[in-house]
């Protein structure tokens, strides 16, 4: 099945997966070759893909967005992606504390709702980085 990983910034992922694990807003759902079309939103939180039937899973962080499956292709349209091996612990801590920061501050609903969005999206990131080093 070809996959395509797209944000505001381009084409992130562009290959041949065999299994790909998306969080949507009606719950997580894998997706292989052959699967019923079909067009969902897509939630902030971890895409998992594998190449291969007995490949290591590759994680990938998503800030919402939508997803369009065809019997042979998976196209998805995030607000941002976040590749595993492109995270540093540092910015992410960074980016955690200047979203807390945006918590406490926020003057109406919708600029705490976006804070809200970027700390789950931050901490999505750093869990992330904690299973690499672990796996490391």
């Amino acid at each position: 099945m070809k996959l395509q990983l797209v944000s505001q910034n381009g084409v992130s992922i562009n290959s041949d997966v065999y299994e790909v694990s998306l969080p949507t807003s009606a719950g997580r759902i894998a997706i292989y070759d052959l699967h019923t079309p079909i067009i969902t939103e897509a939630i902030t939180g971890v895409v998992s893909l594998k190449s291969t039937p007995t490949s290591e899973t590759e994680d990938i962080t998503i800030l919402g967005g939508i997803a369009e499956v065809t019997a042979h292709s998976l196209i998805i349209l995030a607000d941002d992606i976040s590749v595993e091996t492109s995270l540093d612990e540092s910015q992410i801590q960074k980016a955690i504390d200047d979203a807390k920061n945006m918590v406490a501050t926020a003057v109406d609903r919708t600029s705490l709702e976006e804070a809200k969005r970027q700390l789950e999206y931050s901490s999505l990131k750093l869990q992330l980085v904690s299973k690499k080093r672990r796996k490391n």
